[in-house]
């Protein structure tokens, strides 16, 4: 848990930190609070740090995986292909004069 006088960590670190007090409570008051498997094009792009027409493009071009229609206006992704693309690109990375490049092994 994040506590006061601690650096600033990275808003991801304080996110995860805030989901794990939260899973404690809830256990110990014998509810399960689950994060979503499926999530909207927004939150793919604040969790890559890329504009949300970036996450479309990527998409359109096979660089991301596909998202599904959930509704009429409504685009999501299935979190663990996000996660799963992250891992792999962690993998994939090489260092090119001061830009990270992420190679493609298809």
């Amino acid at each position: 848990m994040i506590k006061q006088g601690e650096p600033k960590g990275s808003l991801h670190d304080k996110a995860t930190a805030l989901r794990t007090a939260l899973k404690m409570k809830s256990a110990s008051e014998g509810v399960l609070m689950t994060i979503s498997r499926f999530i909207p094009k927004k939150e793919v792009a604040r969790i890559l740090g890329v504009s949300v027409s970036t996450v479309i493009r990527w998409s359109k071009t096979g660089i991301l995986p596909q998202p599904f229609e959930l509704g009429p206006n409504k685009t999501m992704y299935v979190r663990d292909e996000i996660e799963d693309y992250i891992a792999r690109a962690k993998e994939k990375r090489v260092f090119y004069g001061g830009r990270t490049i992420l190679t493609d092994s298809k």
